[in-house]
């Protein structure tokens, strides 16, 4: 049988939430028909040209889809109940920093900061899921791309 670890505890309520946050994510920008790679991309949704940027090489406009990934997920980590928002910022580096500080006199309280929670979401979940996702629009666009390169 395993001991209980408190950072072991900590991890998997991270790791649940965050990756109930990205599909909730990922579910909104499946939704968004905002592309601004051209009517001729062959891409349809928000989703999908985030991920041929992630994939390819990203646009002028990248700031907008990561604006967009923003908005999808500030909302709901604003949302989330404080134990939970206390264990994803435990897993961003300023949490993890935090977590390994041993002479902070207002060690009793967290400094749990949701920006930080939701740039962590971004760039470890949804941008990571995105590199790796697929469907046939985003390899048409991906090997219209490689033959032209």
């Amino acid at each position: 049988m395993k001991k209980l670890s408190e950072s072991r505890i900590v991890t998997g309520l991270a790791t649940d939430v965050a990756k109930r946050l990205c599909r909730q994510a990922v579910a909104g920008l499946q939704k968004m028909h905002h592309t601004l790679s051209g009517d001729d991309s062959g891409l349809e949704t928000t989703w999908d040209e985030i991920c041929v940027q992630v994939q390819c090489e990203q646009s002028v406009y990248w700031d907008v889809y990561l604006q967009s990934i923003h908005d999808m997920l500030a909302w709901p980590v604003s949302q989330l109940k404080p134990y939970e928002r206390e264990a994803l910022w435990l897993k961003t580096n300023e949490g993890e920093d935090w977590a390994w500080r041993d002479d902070d006199p207002s060690r009793d309280e967290y400094p749990v900061c949701e920006e930080d929670v939701v740039q962590y979401l971004t760039r470890d979940y949804v941008l990571a899921l995105a590199a790796e996702w697929t469907n046939s629009k985003i390899r048409a666009f991906v090997d219209r791309r490689n033959m032209c390169d």
